[in-house]
């Protein structure tokens, strides 16, 4: 940019002096130098080439252009990182949302097993309980059965070794019969 600012000084210097002009211009003095107002710093802009105040406005706008453009440029990602981001936390409150309406599908469903669980241990405890009442009244059928059939035998005649065990009754402790 600083190269093709002094071909276009020199272009135009080259293109005065080349129309016929003969007369040459006076000379200009050197420019003083001035000092700025002691209230004002001087600007001390960073170039490609060093630093220093000494580079003229050109050079520090091109500085200051080169910089607005970086940060436009960094502005431009942060703002495409801070829109994903956004995308992101809406898709992650969705997905916390349907997880949410999963898990108290989940826990009713739960709650139903539990439920239906309690009621089969109960219909399993008063099985338990008809069994072994059945159990016992069956004992007690035998017995009776056991205690009828003695009187039988006893009517009929026979003889009787022992008395029998109620309680243990089986095939190898019933009576033996005579004929």
């Amino acid at each position: 940019m600083k190269k093709t600012l002094l071909m276009v000084i020199v272009a135009v210097v080259l293109s005065a002096c080349t129309l016929g002009k003969t007369e040459t211009p006076p000379p200009t003095p050197a420019p003083e130098k001035t000092t700025p107002a002691n209230y004002m710093a001087p600007n001390a802009v960073k170039t490609e080439a060093g630093t220093g105040a000494s580079g003229s406005a050109v050079e520090a706008a091109i500085v200051a252009q080169s910089q607005c453009n970086k940060a436009l440029g960094d502005l431009l990602v942060s703002q495409e990182k801070a829109h994903k981001a956004e995308e992101e936390r809406q898709s992650a409150v969705k997905q916390v949302d349907q997880l949410k309406l999963e898990l108290a599908q989940a826990q009713k469903e739960l709650a139903d097993a539990n439920k239906m669980l309690m009621e089969m241990k109960g219909e399993l405890d008063k099985w338990k309980k008809d069994v072994l009442g059945f159990r016992k009244e069956i004992i007690d059928a035998q017995a009776a059965q056991m205690d009828a059939l003695q009187q039988i035998m006893k009517v009929l005649g026979s003889q009787l070794s022992e008395p029998t065990d109620h309680a243990s009754s089986g095939p190898a402790s019933q009576p033996a019969v005579k004929e």
